[in-house]
């Protein structure tokens, strides 16, 4: 979950089942390297229990050689795309 110390890379809100998600992108200080991406609702990581019974909080990443190596060669912002991922997960599990 991104701090106060975390430079905010892309945020974007949805709604799902009456419910206001945030999906953030960020960088945090630790680990300039990598953009994460969180769902928050509420401020609080969402977990979400997958049909194998496996609950888990939900937060994705990627390293930004790899951001950039895929965009260059594909034209796919991987930062998107996870958040992309982050909102399909949270309508297909919860």
């Amino acid at each position: 979950m991104p701090t106060a110390e975390c430079e905010i890379f892309q945020t974007q809100t949805f709604d799902h089942k009456g419910t206001t998600y945030v999906v953030t992108a960020f960088i945090e200080p630790t680990s300039p390297m990598t953009i994460k991406v969180d769902v928050t609702q509420q401020g609080v990581p969402v977990a979400i229990t997958y049909p194998d019974g496996l609950m888990a909080t939900l937060s994705y990443q990627v390293d930004l050689i790899t951001k950039f190596d895929v965009e260059n060669k594909t034209g796919v912002d991987a930062v998107d795309d996870l958040m992309k991922t982050a909102e399909n997960d949270i309508r297909r599990f919860l």
